[in-house]
């Protein structure tokens, strides 16, 4: 089995489990089913993930990046967040990285709502989880060992 998160691979060339084809690119380059996602520095939806990236290649290529894609697309998850952090797994999603952003400043994409990927919303959670409960032992520790070290002087 190949592994999703290694490096881009052409759409023709990726694993039979990947939900990205040449058919799939052109119909988000032409809007079909697709949102805008505008993500500035203060933004409360995100996402995270790069899930079955793949190079596009040949004319697919040439279309988005005459559209004003970059011409790699790959599975993400955008996810309603709190000061980064993500809590809620909105959709998952194939995007596509604008290129012409313009003058309204942080990153803009499009993507296509597919279904669920449970294991990449898990591992998301795994490590949002693992970043909280270990924020939340550690700043107590610390706070607790500077006021201990305060003490003895």
């Amino acid at each position: 089995m190949t592994n999703p998160y290694e490096s881009p691979v052409s759409a023709s060339e990726a694993p039979a489990e990947s939900p990205i084809t040449d058919a799939l690119i052109v119909r988000m380059i032409a809007g079909e089913e697709t949102r805008e996602v505008l993500i500035e520095d203060v933004s409360d939806v995100l996402l995270y993930g790069r899930k079955h990236s793949c190079k596009l290649t040949g004319s697919v290529a040439q279309t988005a990046m005459e559209a004003g894609f970059e011409p790699v697309a790959y599975q993400s998850v955008l996810w309603w967040c709190v000061i980064s952090c993500p809590l809620i797994p909105l959709s998952t999603c194939i995007v596509l990285t604008r290129t012409d952003v313009g003058d309204v400043g942080g990153e803009a994409y499009r993507v296509l709502p597919i279904a669920r990927d449970s294991s990449q919303i898990a591992t998301h959670f795994a490590f949002t989880l693992g970043f909280l409960l270990g924020a939340m032992i550690l700043l107590p520790a610390l706070i607790w060992l500077g006021w201990r070290l305060m003490e003895h002087r």
